[in-house]
């Protein structure tokens, strides 16, 4: 199931990992960083927890030998 939405997952991490969308005066700042870098940290994070996830899996057409 999952690696058919992948690519959409992946294209949405993108959208949400670029700071495009953040005004460009916004002063707010977490953990003494500008917010939009926390953020695309923690995209950047899920999108490495995405791949992980989807290299742990055979590919379509591969056989699993464990099974």
């Amino acid at each position: 199931m999952i690696t058919r939405i992948a690519p959409l997952l992946f294209v949405s991490l993108l959208v949400l990992a670029v700071p495009w969308y953040w005004p460009a005066d916004d002063t707010r700042v977490w953990l003494g960083m500008p917010a939009w870098v926390c953020v695309a940290i923690v995209v950047s994070a899920a999108a490495s927890l995405l791949t992980a996830v989807l290299m742990a899996r055979p590919w379509p057409g591969e056989r699993d030998d464990d099974d």
